[in-house]
């Protein structure tokens, strides 16, 4: 059937499996059971992430990439907005240890609230005992569990914003999982996979592969949680603009002024050291040019240095008539004109 057949496999308990018919599409239309339990099995068709899309650097894995690229591409901005491979850390209260959270990719909008998206790329299988894998790995914990799980500590993180409007734990919140490499609806009947695992919150490749489909992937998992709307409230301005700082926050430290002037004292004490070095090596010359950019110190120098001439008996020099003049700033007596230094 080739790599774009889709094929279901048992495992042997005891009983015989009936095996499901493929069509020359690949489409799946019929379930099989074995000893009285599901175990499915689909292959892995070739990525939609080849077909172009600006790569995220924040995403971990081509399926995560490739299902934000398709979200991106197909649900309006406003008023979606999209965070992906989310990250926080969070307490249960001020005594509890702190936890890690992360989603893959978490999707925002006023009126729907927020949604969790769990993404697990390549071939996806679940076998008769619940176990989910993906190739020859199991995931743990599980696709729908990772995803309620991110769901609780999200929601507990924006609980514990001070600044927060109302009761975080009134908000409209769900979780649905994302399989971009396998399709688990088509032909007569779709693919059940457990009753911990509703379709409706299932995102897979056929959905992926059309703007259309992808917006109404998402409006179906909304939908799911939603109902009719009577439970949970919309999000509010104040409430969308908190979830924006925290996720996706735009920061400039800077040091405070009062370490900065605590510097910048530090840095003239070095540069009178440095001042007080160059002089002790001008000692016993009575001519010497100075040269360096602006504002590095040249005249203080200058003028010291004509000032300890003077101290010294050189002519009737005195540290009041020492002043700069002409281009080179040569530091000149005014009363006998002996140039003493000058700085360039």
């Amino acid at each position: 059937m080739g790599a774009m057949a889709a094929r279901l496999r048992s495992h042997q308990l005891g009983a015989s499996a009936n095996l499901c018919r493929v069509n020359d599409r690949g489409v799946i239309e019929r379930r099989f059971v074995c000893g009285g339990q599901l175990s499915a099995r689909f292959s892995h068709r070739p990525s939609l992430a080849t077909r172009g899309g600006k790569y995220d650097p924040r995403m971990s894995s081509s399926g995560e990439q490739l299902v934000l690229e398709r979200l991106r591409a197909a649900l309006p901005s406003p008023p979606y907005r999209l965070y992906p491979n989310v990250r926080w850390i969070s307490k249960a209260d001020v005594d509890s240890p702190a936890r890690d959270g992360e989603t893959d990719l978490l999707i925002v909008h006023p009126d729907d609230g927020l949604l969790i998206v769990e993404t697990k790329g390549g071939p996806i299988r679940r076998d008769g005992q619940g176990g989910w894998w993906s190739r020859q790995h199991q995931l743990l914990p599980p696709p729908f569990t990772q995803a309620e799980n991110s769901k609780h500590a999200l929601r507990r993180k924006l609980a514990s914003i001070p600044d927060w409007p109302g009761s975080a734990m009134d908000i409209r919140m769900g979780h649905a999982v994302a399989f971009p490499d396998v399709s688990v609806r088509g032909g007569p009947r779709a693919i059940g996979l457990g009753p911990d695992a509703p379709l409706e919150l299932v995102i897979d490749q056929s959905d992926l592969s059309t703007d259309g489909g992808a917006r109404l992937a998402v409006a179906r998992a909304y939908h799911y949680w939603l109902g009719d709307r009577r439970r949970g409230n919309p999000l509010n301005a104040r409430q969308l603009e908190l979830i924006d700082e925290m996720l996706a926050p735009t920061t400039d430290l800077k040091p405070l002024l009062r370490l900065e002037v605590e510097e910048g004292e530090r840095q003239v004490v070095k540069l009178t050291r440095a001042q007080m070095h160059t002089l002790d090596t001008l000692r016993g010359q009575r001519r010497a040019a100075i040269v360096g950019p602006a504002e590095t110190g040249k005249t203080i120098l200058a003028r010291e240095k004509a000032r300890r001439l003077a101290a010294e008996g050189s002519g009737r020099c005195s540290s009041a008539s020492i002043s700069p003049s002409r281009e080179c700033w040569p530091m000149s007596c005014t009363v006998c004109r002996h140039q003493a230094v000058s700085t360039c």
